[in-house]
C-alpha cells in the first residue's frame, strides 16, 4: 500500500530539508536570486519544486519546439527543455519568503528597465513589450499572481564535433542483445552477463530513441544528436535524458544555477493607412538559461504520460510491432481454444 502523495512534502518539513535550505540559501547571499538587489546581467540560483506540462514545463522529446506548418525537427533546430518553477508545497514560512524575494528580484529587474525606456521617450505595452521569465499559474484558474519561475534549458540536440569531452565520467550499465535461438526453455539465473557499461558524462552524446516519444515522423535527425546536461540527483550523480522523465518529475525540489539574459528583437509592424512606414516596437525577452541542476528533494507524484507528437494532418503511423500486438494472443489462451476443440470420446455402456 503506497503512502498518500502528501506525506512526501510533509516529510519534507518535518524532517528539517526545509529548514535546512532555507539556512543556506540565507547564507549563500548573493548568490542566491532572493538576495540580490541589482540587476546587472548575471548568473545566480534559484530553487522551487517543478511544475507540471500545464504549467509551463516542457521536458519531453520536442521541449519547447513548435511545428511550424509541416516543419519537422531536424539537424540544427533549436529545441530546449523548459523548467517552471512554483514555491515548493507545505514550504514553512522563511522558505516562501525565499521564494517571494526572488520572484520580486525578477520583477524589479524589469521593472527598472521599463523606468530607462520611459526615460527614453518609449511607452511600456505601445513602443515596448516586456516578455518576463515570471508567469502565471494555469493549473490554478483563480490565480492573478505571477509567482512561477521558468528557465529554459542549454540545446537539447547537437551534431558532434570531433573533438569530443573531458568531463566527469559515470558508468552506467545498459543491457546488450543476446542469442535468442538457444535454450529457449531453460531457466536463466540472475547472472548479469547481458549488460555493459557506458560513460555517462556532461556534454555526452546519445542516440535520440533513447527516449520513448523521439519516434516518427516529427523527428528527422540526421547526425544530430541527443546532449547529456548537468542535471544530477539527490546522490549527486548525473541524471541520464532517459531517467529524466522520472527523477525531474513534478513536484521535484531543485536547486538551478541559472544566467538571466535579456534578449532584444526590433520588428517592424505593418504600416497603418496614410502612413509611409510601420511603427518599430522593441519585444525584450527575459530569460533564465540554465547551467547545471541538482535535485533536493524527489516527489513521488505520477509520471506524466509523453505522447508522440506527430506533424500537422498525419497521424502516427501503424508500425509492424504495433500490428504484432494487435494481433497477438496469450499462449494460455491458445491452449485453452485447442482443448475446447478437442473431441470428446462417446462411452458405451
Amino acid at each position: 500500500m503506497s503512502l498518500p502523495l502528501v506525506n512526501v512534502f510533509q516529510d519534507r518539513v518535518d524532517s528539517g530539508l526545509y529548514a535546512e535550505l532555507a539556512d543556506k540559501l540565507t547564507r549563500m547571499d548573493k548568490d542566491v536570486l532572493s538576495n540580490v538587489d541589482y540587476r546587472e546581467p548575471f548568473s545566480t540560483i534559484v530553487f522551487g519544486d517543478i511544475c507540471d506540462s500545464v504549467d509551463g514545463t516542457a521536458l519531453s522529446a520536442k521541449g519547447n519546439f513548435r511545428a511550424n506548418g509541416d516543419q519537422p525537427i531536424i539537424d540544427g533546430t533549436k529545441v530546449k527543455d523548459i523548467f517552471v518553477l512554483r514555491k515548493p508545497l507545505v514550504a514553512t514560512k522563511l522558505l516562501s519568503a525565499h521564494h517571494r524575494n526572488q520572484v520580486a528580484t525578477l520583477n524589479a529587474i524589469v521593472d527598472l528597465d521599463n523606468l530607462e525606456e520611459e526615460a527614453a521617450g518609449r511607452e511600456i505595452g505601445v513602443d515596448v513589450f516586456p516578455h518576463e521569465c515570471v508567469k502565471m499559474s494555469k493549473a490554478r484558474g483563480d490565480s492573478d499572481v505571477a509567482d512561477l519561475i521558468a528557465i529554459h534549458s542549454p540545446n537539447k540536440y547537437e551534431v558532434p564535433n570531433s573533438r569530443g569531452t573531458t568531463c566527469e565520467k559515470r558508468t552506467h550499465r545498459i543491457i546488450k542483445k543476446e542469442d535468442v535461438a538457444a535454450d529457449t526453455d531453460a531457466i536463466e539465473d540472475d547472472a548479469d552477463e547481458n549488460l555493459h557499461d557506458i560513460d555517462v558524462h556532461v556534454g555526452a552524446h546519445y542516440d535520440p530513441a533513447v527516449l520513448p516519444d523521439c519516434r516518427g515522423n516529427f523527428f528527422q535527425f540526421n547526425k544530430a544528436k541527443l546532449v547529456q546536461q548537468d542535471w544530477r540527483d539527490v546522490d549527486g550523480d548525473l541524471i541520464p535524458p532517459w531517467e529524466a522523465y522520472d527523477k525531474l518529475r513534478a513536484g521535484t525540489l531543485v536547486l538551478a544555477n541559472v544566467t538571466l539574459k535579456c534578449w532584444i528583437i526590433n520588428e517592424t509592424k505593418k504600416p497603418k493607412k496614410g502612413e509611409q512606414r510601420g511603427l518599430t516596437v522593441r519585444k525584450k525577452i527575459y530569460q533564465l538559461e540554465l547551467r547545471s541542476l541538482k535535485v533536493v528533494a524527489e516527489s513521488n507524484l505520477p509520471i506524466k504520460q509523453r505522447i508522440i507528437p506527430t506533424l500537422p494532418g498525419s497521424s502516427p503511423p501503424k508500425t509492424s510491432a504495433m500490428s504484432a500486438f494487435d494481433r497477438f494472443e496469450s499462449p494460455k489462451k491458445k491452449k485453452k481454444a485447442v482443448v475446447a476443440q478437442r473431441p470428446v470420446a462417446k462411452v458405451t455402456m
